[in-house]
């Protein structure tokens, strides 16, 4: 971070991939980034996600947790069959794995992440004051967008 830019205090909600990837990358440029989750572990169990290969630009580290390929699919229709290729593979990644490996990287940047913190509006309401910046990043029904 350079020397004349501003540091901010910064809230994210939601640890999730989105979550923790930006916790990182702010924490990374100096900023003091505090992550709130409402469960108790990070990661996804019973979860793979689909990805492109830019993941790999983004997050180099999550190569070792591709599980497979997929170059085309097979689309079965009642009077025939259709095959798609893909003109780059997606991969199949866990995105318990790389939610994890990605928190690793948040935290080792500097960022704090607090589990079992669900996050009120009264309690969102506190945030404005106590940080710089309020980041939802806790899904379609997102607690910051709501208050």
């Amino acid at each position: 971070m350079e020397k004349n830019q501003l540091k901010l205090k910064v809230a994210i909600i939601g640890a999730g991939i989105t979550g923790l990837y930006l916790a990182w990358k702010l924490s990374e440029q100096g900023h003091k980034v505090t992550v709130f989750e409402k469960k108790n572990k990070i990661g996804k169990e019973a979860c793979s996600g689909l990805f492109s290969e830019r993941i790999l630009d983004f997050i180099p580290q999550s190569e070792p947790f591709i599980q497979n390929r997929i170059e085309s699919v097979l689309i079965h229709f009642p009077k025939k069959n259709v095959k798609v290729k893909f003109s780059k593979p997606f991969l199949v990644v866990s995105h318990a794995e790389l939610d994890r490996l990605v928190a690793g990287l948040a935290e080792r940047a500097g960022a704090q992440i607090i589990m079992n913190q669900e996050c009120s509006r009264l309690r969102l309401q506190h945030f404005e004051t106590e940080f710089d910046r309020v980041i939802g990043c806790d899904g379609a029904n997102s607690a910051r967008e709501k208050a």
